[in-house]
């Protein structure tokens, strides 16, 4: 009834059902065993002569659990692993008949075997650790040579997350792990990160152990492992970028190691900003970010643009709305350095949004820091005084205009007729 790909995907799931069976009693786990063997029989039947190998092999590692016995010991879980190496060993040294039903054998009962491992860490402590990792490097090297890593990344999230549910999680080897497994997936796939079924899983499924890192941080309310967390998932979307690799892929990455910079600088326990500079401190990392994707998207630049602009009016509208509320010199300065670095960069790039940003952002930062001397009367006669003054001014230029024979534009005029919005 079962195809190939069935059965081979079904046996795994027959030697967890034993597993669980064992754990309960042994007449449970003789009949889970002669049930699976039966079924892996009648499929052999069908197969021809390499599923008879392959249903051996399932047998005698389900026929381990008893020979073990009904309770889940350290010694069980030991010989079991060694048994689904040992059974693997063949696809690594030779290529023929018993060498490829042990390859095909491996692909999926280690992967499954090495996260069934972990389940009973709460009864054999650390040796289920040790036997689980020692099944999942046999696993990978038996997806290399197979050119098939889809497993792994089955495998490795299934692994750390019984790992994490098992064991209290330790800062410094969640780190030496993620680190060992995004290098180890850099170093081996060097030509690129996705490739169809020989795609480097490795590191991609490296990025479990930040994420469990920063979870356990915002359950405990600790500081440190959130930024421990998310500054590790920075370093694998780093170690994801491929020189050798599709164009679209390396910008992919390094857009999202570029996005980690604002919760990495958010969520950093070293050190506390001053409140006279907190608002500003905050939105660093924003224009850090925004000077990033500039330069990743070399050809997509005018995306980039359209994402900035909204972006700094946020973060104009954040300045005057602190500057509002202290009135303090420093938070005016600032809001009018940035102000004048929008104009710069109007002029750099020739946009006349960037140029309208900063001129109402400078009328809209001068009244309100001129908000309190609207109940004197001086400040109202000054203000009439400059105004008839530029009005006299701006009379005195349309009136030369006009005169001009040669109708001659101003520079600002001419060099702003060639900008875009």
């Amino acid at each position: 009834v079962m195809d190939k790909r069935t059965a081979y995907a079904v046996s795994p799931l027959c030697i967890g059902a034993v597993l669980f069976a064992s754990s309960m009693s042994p007449y449970a786990a003789a009949l889970m065993t002669f049930a699976s063997a039966s079924a892996d029989a009648y499929i052999g039947t069908k197969e021809g002569s390499r599923k008879g190998l392959y249903v051996l092999f399932t047998a005698f590692i389900e026929c381990a659990w008893i020979l073990a016995g009904a309770e889940i010991t350290s010694a069980a879980v030991i010989a079991v692993s060694c048994a689904v190496i040992a059974v693997s060993i063949p696809s690594f040294i030779t290529k023929n008949i018993i060498g490829q039903a042990s390859g095909r054998y491996s692909q999926f009962v280690l992967p499954a075997a090495a996260a069934l491992m972990m389940i009973p860490a709460h009864m054999t402590g650390y040796t289920a650790l040790a036997c689980s990792f020692a099944l999942a490097a046999a696993a990978c090297v038996n997806a290399l040579m197979r050119k098939n890593t889809i497993p792994l990344a089955v495998m490795f999230p299934t692994v750390f997350i019984i790992m994490y549910t098992a064991y209290p999680p330790r800062l410094v080897f969640y780190l030496v792990l993620c680190a060992v497994l995004a290098l180890a997936g850099r170093v081996i796939f060097r030509n690129g990160l996705i490739d169809g079924r020989n795609s480097d899983t490795v590191v991609i499924s490296a990025l479990t152990l930040p994420l469990l890192l920063m979870f356990r941080g915002l359950l405990d309310n600790e500081r440190m492992l959130i930024w421990s967390g998310v500054t590790a998932a920075a370093a694998v979307f780093l170690l994801m970028y491929r020189p050798k690799g599709k164009k679209a892929e390396n910008a992919a990455v390094l857009t999202l190691a570029a996005l980690m910079v604002l919760p990495v600088w958010w969520t950093q326990p070293f050190f506390t900003f001053p409140e006279l500079i907190r608002t500003e401190a905050a939105l660093f990392p924003v224009a850090a970010v925004l000077i990033l994707l500039w330069c990743i998207h070399r050809d997509r630049r005018s995306i980039i643009g359209d994402i900035a602009f909204p972006s700094a009016i946020i973060m104009l509208v954040v300045l005057f709305i602190d500057a509002a509320m202290t009135s303090l010199a420093f938070d005016a300065v600032f809001l009018g350095a940035v102000i004048i670095a929008v104009l710069g960069l109007s002029f750099i790039f020739r946009r006349k949004r960037w140029f309208a940003l900063a001129a109402a952002s400078a009328a809209a930062e001068a009244i309100i820091m001129t908000f309190k001397l609207w109940r004197s009367q001086a400040w109202w006669i000054y203000l009439l005084a400059a105004g008839v003054i530029l009005i006299a001014a701006g009379l005195g230029n349309e009136t030369r205009r006009r005169h001009d024979e040669q109708g001659k534009k101003s520079r600002l005029r001419s060099h702003m007729e060639q900008w875009k919005w």
